[in-house]
């Protein structure tokens, strides 16, 4: 009978010579992970590639930021070179303390403004035009008063009732601001603007439910109001409704 011959004890596995194709010795030096000598230089690359783009990203936002302001100068320019013609009219003023406004340079706006106040203080929309710059400088008193001013000669301008809620919403005021709102929106049932600024003081009461019901009415209206959207996703944010939030927003 034939002794079995006990098999060869099989060489340890380890990491294969990539020369010979061979197995080399599993020694715990051998075992231990070493990453390729280039990883370093890898990872250098990507920070490096990261910073560019970083970069190159802020110097666009610069440039745009740059040229929107070299616009709105330009526009204040021409603009105030026809406000100084003597046909320029009312709406040429107003559009230069507009500009002035959005280019954060209240004073101006407001000695424009002024003018035009006295010069025809039965003339409303320079009252109109001055409360949002009130509004924009944080001065909500004064905003309510000059909207105020001009619902006394334009009893359904709908611009100021939407001034008004602003205003009372700035101040904490939330019942005064959402009655405002309200009757915004009933003087002009197709306006989206005054429907969300109503819900997004109902998200300020806590009352998301009816928040959420604005905001749906606002995109039926207007299917491509982006603030509208954000609202609904601010309402079901503060439901606790996050991921359905994160879908809207």
């Amino acid at each position: 009978m034939a002794t079995a011959t006990p098999p060869s004890t099989p060489e340890p596995i380890g990491r294969i010579n990539v020369d010979t194709q061979r197995p080399e010795s599993a020694t715990p030096e051998a075992r231990t992970a070493t990453p390729p000598q280039d990883a370093s230089a890898a990872v250098r690359r990507l920070d490096s590639a990261s910073r560019d783009n970083y970069e190159t990203a802020m110097a666009g936002f610069t440039t745009a930021r740059e040229q929107q302001a070299d616009l709105a100068r330009h526009r204040i320019n021409n603009l105030r070179s026809q406000a100084t013609l003597t046909s320029s009219g009312i709406d040429t003023q107003l559009a230069l303390a507009k500009a002035l406004e959005n280019d954060r340079q209240f004073d101006q706006a407001m000695q424009t403004l002024d003018l035009l106040v006295r010069a025809d203080p039965a003339e409303a929309a320079p009252y109109l035009t001055r409360g949002g710059v009130y509004l924009a400088m944080g001065n909500t008193d004064a905003a309510i008063r000059d909207f105020n001013r001009v619902l006394t000669t334009r009893p359904r301008d709908n611009n100021a009732y939407k001034g008004l809620g602003k205003a009372y919403l700035a101040k904490g005021d939330l019942d005064t601001a959402i009655e405002q709102f309200t009757a915004a929106a009933r003087l002009r049932t197709s306006d989206a603007e005054a429907i969300v600024l109503r819900g997004n003081a109902y998200v300020h009461k806590g009352d998301n439910a009816r928040a959420l019901v604005d905001f749906n009415q606002a995109v039926r209206l207007q299917p491509m109001y982006a603030p509208a959207y954000a609202g609904h996703a601010a309402a079901l944010a503060k439901q606790g409704n996050h991921q359905q939030a994160i879908e809207y927003a």
